[in-house]
């Protein structure tokens, strides 16, 4: 059980988006409840001294014995890293026939960035006006100016290294030092750029590797005493009030003891992935949704993408791999990535056979064999979905998503001119190309074994391969034509904020998740006149909001209301202190004068009719809204109690102190 009184925020998810969530609204001042399905991460357990070899050919046949049948074909599966990869029989999806779909996923705290390539690089207007410049898909309803300082925050506490390039397409970032380049690298360089003049060949913008095995996000919220951390809490919907449609929580089911859960509080941000988020949206269909939580659009699910990947490989020339700290944490798995091509397709001239681009990135020296790795944007459609499968359950009894994705005319004409831009490429730098690039017999049996579950007839490795899923909550300015707003916040659902890549309007040919970690970011909206926040104090208000949300229900104007503030804190906090101390930052509930509800009245109606919420009526009416909580829930079931499992007594207030195991 986790608490009889109800958290400031609950997050879904603990990976890229739901650190840095988790992040900024404890370091805000608010209490989160960070769920996580997955189980506690260990050093002893997942990180031992003494690392396993990665034997990749048999780790696969035996996760393909062993219940790993569909995360076996991730190219980064080994013996090393098949711990961080699901069961698929315990979690099973679906997909329409002729049309599979390779979905990667890890559920443990950190989701999938322990075996992230660490690649981070900035979108441009090129993808978020994508639209303006060929007509294709829907506008971002922000631009890069919105989105440049939360890049900028998020690479300075990642520390990246890179260059100041110059290059439109890919935005230059904050660094802290150059990326180093092998010499076979610095070669292909010049000769590609001698070649190819509309081509440029960068260091690629690696971040930091942290030999910390907790992500550092988390890290940092942790070290603010107001994250609750629970691991093994399968989420499977968000619970919404009978009476007044207004979502309460989640409701979750213990991974070990399949016991059904449920969390309370005033902000649900889902940050469970792409696929996920969706699929616990469209789980949370209730007599107030019936089609889905946030789908009265009709759009939810749809136009959802992915990269289209291609690569090539061969022996890599012998080279001493630069000095670097990659090489010494056999877990850095982000190590091989040397340079990046950026996008030269469809920037000043419009290519005749396909709209959009893609990018290269790759590494020569740094392992045995070199490899040139090709990311295309997929065009948004609708008929490329995610839903749910109501006849198939996964071990939790849960309806399990079923994802139809697949590529067109668009994307296979892409692939063709990038398979043989890089063939192109390669011959100029003088590379051999051979695949599978070791040559050993062993694995060119595998490679022809399992092609057909690798590989599209274009050459394109399946939908999916990628591990970079887009779309299917996209934002937008009009609940018409869109599933969130600007600021990432349902439409529907006003408390609910969906903060990974399911908010993506449309795609892009860079790596996602440097993006993700900006939008989810977020700086303090400054206040103004009657109560008002600046519009230009927040690109993406999902933690601000919350923000906001904890500092309006701590308001007072009057004495009699402060006491009434100290009063409800010393009956939430009972025996425990204070998460944060008395005054204007304390962290509690608080009582509104009837001045001030005049105030926000007003303004929620003046917002209500400009047909774009405000923050500060979102927060005046999640406020004013908020039940007087108790220990059952509309439905008459038990509210959760942090003292499971966490040698605390039953009703005393959750700390910062982790449920199940500790981390090392």
């Amino acid at each position: 059980m986790l608490g009889q009184r109800p958290y400031d925020a609950i997050v879904v998810g603990s990976g890229a988006a739901g650190g840095w969530a988790a992040k900024e609204l404890t370091e805000k001042g608010l209490t989160v409840l960070l769920l996580e399905a997955g189980r506690m991460i260990t050093a002893e357990a997942d990180f031992p001294v003494l690392a396993p070899a990665e034997r990749r050919i048999v780790s696969r046949i035996f996760g393909g014995l062993t219940g790993q049948p569909i995360q076996m074909r991730c190219p980064a599966f080994n013996g090393r890293t098949r711990r961080f990869y699901v069961n698929d029989r315990a979690n099973p999806y679906t997909t329409p026939s002729g049309k599979p779909f390779n979905w990667f996923r890890g559920r443990q705290v950190g989701g999938r960035l322990h075996t992230w390539a660490r690649l981070a690089v900035r979108l441009s207007d090129l993808e978020f006006k994508g639209a303006s410049h060929d007509g294709e898909g829907v506008d971002w309803p922000l631009t890069y100016a919105d989105l440049a300082p939360y890049y900028d925050a998020v690479e300075t506490f990642l520390e990246l290294y890179g260059s100041p390039d110059g290059i439109p397409a890919v935005p230059d970032g904050k660094y802290i030092g150059p990326f180093p380049m092998t010499q076979e690298e610095s070669n292909l360089k010049c000769a590609v750029e001698t070649a190819f003049p509309d081509r440029r060949v960068i260091a690629a913008r690696v971040v930091t590797h942290d030999p910390g095995r907790m992500p550092r996000t988390i890290r940092a919220a942790q070290d603010t005493g107001r994250l609750v951390l629970r691991s093994e809490a399968v989420v499977d919907r968000i619970t919404v009030d009978s009476t007044t449609a207004r979502p309460t929580g989640v409701s979750f089911v213990d991974r070990i003891t399949k016991k059904r859960e449920e969390a309370r509080a005033a902000v649900i941000l889902l940050c469970a992935s792409t696929i996920e988020t969706l699929r616990i949206l469209f789980n949370s269909a209730c007599p107030h949704h019936p089609a889905g939580l946030g789908n009265s659009s009709g759009l939810l699910g749809h136009h959802f993408m992915d990269h289209v990947l291609a690569g090539i490989g061969g022996p890599s020339p012998q080279h001493e791999p630069p000095d670097t700290e990659v090489a010494v944490d056999p877990y850095d798995f982000g190590h091989a990535s040397g340079f990046y091509i950026p996008r030269f397709r469809n920037t000043a001239h419009r290519h005749p056979a396909f709209r959009r681009g893609y990018a290269v990135q790759g590494g020569i020296g740094r392992t045995p064999n070199w490899y040139f790795m090709a990311h295309g944007e997929m065009l948004p459609r609708w008929e490329n979905s995610v839903g749910v499968d109501a006849r198939i359950k996964d071990a939790w009894g849960i309806p399990v998503a079923r994802i139809s994705c697949s590529h067109s005319s668009n994307e296979t004409a892409m692939i063709a001119d990038a398979l043989r831009t890089m063939r192109e490429m390669a011959d100029v730098a003088g590379l051999q190309i051979r695949m599978p690039p070791s040559g050993r017999l062993l694995e060119s049996a595998a490679f022809r074994l399992w092609q057909g579950r690798l590989l599209a007839k274009s050459g394109a490795f399946l939908p999916g391969s990628a591990i970079h899923e887009i779309g299917g909550a996209r934002m937008g300015n009009d609940p018409h034509t869109s599933v969130l707003n600007r600021f990432g916040q349902c439409w529907d659902a006003k408390n609910v904020f969906v903060t990974d890549g399911a908010c993506f309007p449309s795609g892009c040919s860079q790596n996602i998740t440097l993006t993700i970690m900006a939008l989810t970011a977020h700086r303090r909206p400054q206040p103004r006149r009657r109560g008002r926040a600046q519009d230009t104090g927040c690109v993406f208000s999902a933690p601000a909001l919350a923000h906001e949300v904890a500092t309006s229900m701590r308001m007072s104007t009057s004495p009699k209301s402060s006491r009434r503030t100290a009063k409800t804190r010393a009956f939430s906090h009972r025996s425990a202190p204070p998460l944060a101390p008395p005054g204007p930052s304390a962290n509690v509930p608080g009582a509104t004068s009837s001045r001030k509800r005049r105030s926000v009245s007003w303004w929620s109606r003046y917002s209500s009719s400009r047909r774009e919420p405000a923050r500060w009526s979102t927060i005046a009416r999640v406020v004013t809204t908020r039940p007087s909580w108790s220990s059952t829930d509309a439905c008459g079931r038990p509210s959760i109690d942090a003292s499971r499992g966490s040698g605390r007594p039953q009703g005393q207030p959750p700390s910062a102190a982790i449920a199940r195991s500790p981390v090392s």
